[in-house]
């Protein structure tokens, strides 16, 4: 499924198969009405497709997926990789991550970024946390040492795509595909993606 940002009359989360746990949660972090990107891309992704999406920075995109995918791993409890261009944007989803997820859920998140201490987070990794949010060179790092394995991951996000695309990532992307050997609900979110850029993120989904 490819969209762009569109305007929506949807003034709540009572989207089907939206739990009220998760609404309350996002009700006492203030969140009582969807914004545009999530109003159009949370139906797909409770429903198990591929979405690739293009909103502003600001627009609620994170939480466009995060929410159903928290939602789906709630009843799963395996694992989503959600794979970054920066150690900031690692940082700011994860914050979110837990936010969503509150004190009480056995889910864990963690990021996997570089200049932070190796050895936390193999220590962290062995814990199994469901989701791993990284860049892509640290994340490569930790699967070539064994410490993360990727064959539980149910859910695939790339944020930021255009940026991955523009720093050249997208090698490091495709090696870490191949430590998973089937296809993972994929969800591409961005701010721009131009047409000539398109098709690659495209391949990325199923059609």
């Amino acid at each position: 499924v490819f969209m762009n940002k569109t305007q929506s009359p949807i003034i709540n989360f009572n989207f089907p198969g939206f739990p009220e746990w998760m609404t309350q949660q996002l009700k006492t972090n203030g969140i009582t009405k969807p914004t545009d990107i999530q109003a159009a891309t949370i139906p797909f992704i409770m429903a198990g497709k591929d979405v690739l999406a293009t909103a502003t920075t600001g627009s609620g995109k994170t939480i466009a997926y995060l929410a159903p995918i928290i939602i789906s791993l709630s009843e799963s409890k395996q694992k989503t990789l959600i794979i970054v261009p920066t150690r900031e944007l690692a940082k700011q989803i994860e914050h979110e991550a837990k936010i969503l997820l509150g004190k009480k859920s056995p889910l864990q998140a963690t990021a996997l970024i570089g200049g932070a201490p190796f050895h936390l987070q193999k220590r962290i990794l062995k814990r199994s946390p469901n989701i791993i949010i990284g860049t892509p060179g640290r994340i490569i790092d930790h699967l070539q040492r064994n410490n993360l394995r990727l064959d539980q991951v149910t859910h695939l996000v790339l944020d930021e795509t255009d940026r991955l695309l523009d720093q050249g990532f997208m090698p490091q992307v495709d090696e870490i595909r191949t430590y998973i050997d089937h296809h993972p609900q994929t969800v591409l979110l961005s701010a721009t993606l131009p047409k000539q850029k398109l098709k690659i993120g495209r391949a990325s989904c199923r059609e």
